[in-house]
């Protein structure tokens, strides 16, 4: 079964972030020579890896007979800022230039963003039935204006391939990826090998590694909304919906940043005066 709207409360009772250990085991270890090293242990990541272990391997495909997969239902409205959770940074190669590594917060800063985020050609067709042209006009008219007037909106796709099959096939395939998207949108597409932990994944809600997620992420890369698996009845609406609150909330924000700019200007001049 999946959750109740509006979200699951795990997504907006705590942060999202990397959790590190301070005190990590000095144990002894021996050396090939015979020489006794001291060597750092952190209990955090052995508690890590055994959870990673002991996880079923075919418990999410299981999961996906219910619902398709849905793991929540979508809410009708954006999270408030101050409630909202900020997307992990995820670091990973992009169309634009796979040798180089970057980063998804460099994107998503001082954007509205609306972010897929797949493992696989499955979950990338669940997103697209939020975001696609086809599926969700009403969505691509509002893209569409907003580049016209050089506005802050964006797709963002995460493609995470934690195996390294998966990865090496994706980047075999990467000619004719590009050739399905813009040029300018090769840098909006990253494919993410590794640091995508159990933990954060549940912080965020993406209960099922095999689903497609939809994320509604402001300027500060704070979720704002979100959606997961096939869009269901009301849900690509919703979106829609908080994607145009954002655009009004970003548009005031500017105009009030441009107002009090040359108000702080004065004052920095009368303080260099005295």
């Amino acid at each position: 079964m999946h959750s109740p709207s509006p979200f699951p409360p795990d997504l907006v009772e705590r942060p999202c972030s990397r959790v590190s250990c301070s005190r990590g085991l000095l144990v002894s270890v021996l050396c090939a020579e015979g020489h006794e090293l001291q060597q750092s242990i952190d209990p955090l990541s052995i508690f890590c890896r055994i959870k990673q272990a002991a996880k079923p391997y075919f418990r999410d495909w299981s999961r996906t007979q219910y619902h398709q997969g849905k793991t929540f239902t979508a809410p009708s409205r954006i999270f408030r800022a101050d409630k909202s959770l900020y997307l992990p940074n995820m670091v990973g190669s992009t169309l634009a230039d796979p040798k180089l590594s970057s980063s998804t917060t460099s994107v998503l800063r001082d954007r509205i963003s609306i972010v897929s985020v797949y493992s696989g050609r499955w979950a990338e067709m669940q997103t697209q039935s939020f975001v696609k042209e086809k599926s969700h006009p009403a969505l691509a008219e509002m893209m569409v204006q907003d580049e016209k007037q050089g506005g802050p909106l964006q797709k963002v796709e995460v493609n995470i391939e934690e195996d390294w099959m998966k990865a090496m096939i994706v980047r075999t395939f990467m000619g004719g990826i590009r050739k399905q998207r813009r040029e300018e949108d090769w840098k909006r597409y990253f494919v993410i090998r590794q640091g995508i932990t159990d933990e954060m994944r549940q912080a965020i809600g993406m209960g099922n590694a095999r689903v497609g997620y939809v994320y509604l992420v402001d300027w500060l890369c704070r979720i704002r909304w979100a959606g997961s698996a096939n869009a269901a009845e009301g849900e690509k609406e919703a979106l829609a919906a908080g994607t145009r609150r954002l655009l009004e909330a970003w548009g005031r924000d500017r105009e009030v940043a441009r107002v009090a700019a040359p108000v702080q200007s004065s004052g920095l001049k009368a303080e260099l005066k005295r």
